[in-house]
């Protein structure tokens, strides 16, 4: 992020956007006070109550916040159990079962779906880097 650092020392008066890389927080974080206002993309919605449960229990029990995307890596996980759960473990059961699994989950990084042709859907919503804090355009 040297170059929103560059760019604000050169008195660019630019508003960045960018995917969903550019909503993690030590990323923004290198940047310093050049990231103020980047727009960025970021599945799920920072402040619903799921992921701020999740930031808050993984600062208790870790002492520090998560890694960059480690709220879409606990979803994998919960969705994977849950389709053990209704198919067993064999990989023709889970497979056959993540559909159902997915049907009415929201996690952390947001709701989890997937198509009739297999393919995973999720919810990306605009953010914004306020103050110090990613905060959802998505009202």
């Amino acid at each position: 992020m040297i170059f929103l650092k560059q760019s604000l020392e050169l008195g660019f008066e630019t508003q960045f956007i960018g995917d969903v890389n550019w909503a993690e927080m030590a990323n923004l974080e290198l940047a310093g006070e050049a990231a103020e206002g980047i727009i960025s993309m970021k599945s799920g919605t920072p402040d619903s109550p799921e992921s701020v449960q999740f930031l808050e229990a993984f600062e208790a029990e870790a002492g520090h916040a998560p890694a960059f995307g480690a709220d879409q890596t606990y979803d994998q996980i919960m969705l994977a159990a849950r389709a053990i759960e209704l198919g067993g473990y064999t990989a023709d059961g889970i497979r056959d079962a993540t559909q159902k699994a997915a049907e009415d989950y929201v996690g952390p990084s947001g709701p989890k779906a997937m198509s009739s042709e297999r393919y995973a859907m999720y919810v990306l919503n605009w953010t914004q880097y306020v103050d110090g804090e990613v905060v959802s355009l998505q009202h």
